[in-house]
């Protein structure tokens, strides 16, 4: 399988699954959110999150690497796909 860079924009519940989602699949992944400390909040539940996905499709041999940038500039960056989560706001959305 070929291996992807992911952007992930919006890091509350739903984008923080997706992340751990490609990241158990071996790609690469590159998040945004403008909340602070939401990368507090991820770390204290991947180990659950991929324990379940474990449990689905069995173990990541190599889990992709996940990093959070200040700005969305740098989070797309190169990426192959991008995963946005934002609330269901047109405006927010179009912005």
């Amino acid at each position: 399988m070929e291996k992807l860079t992911i952007g992930i924009v919006g890091f509350g519940v739903i984008g923080q699954r997706w992340t751990a989602c490609f990241a158990h699949a071996g790609h690469a992944v590159r998040v945004f959110d403008p909340t602070e400390r939401r990368e507090a909040a991820f770390n204290e539940v991947l180990p659950a999150l991929m324990a379940d996905l474990d449990a689905l499709k069995g173990s990541s041999p190599s889990p992709g690497e996940i990093h959070l940038f200040p700005t969305l500039a740098e989070t797309l960056q190169g990426v192959d796909f991008v995963q946005e989560n934002g609330p269901e706001d047109l405006a927010l959305k179009r912005r």
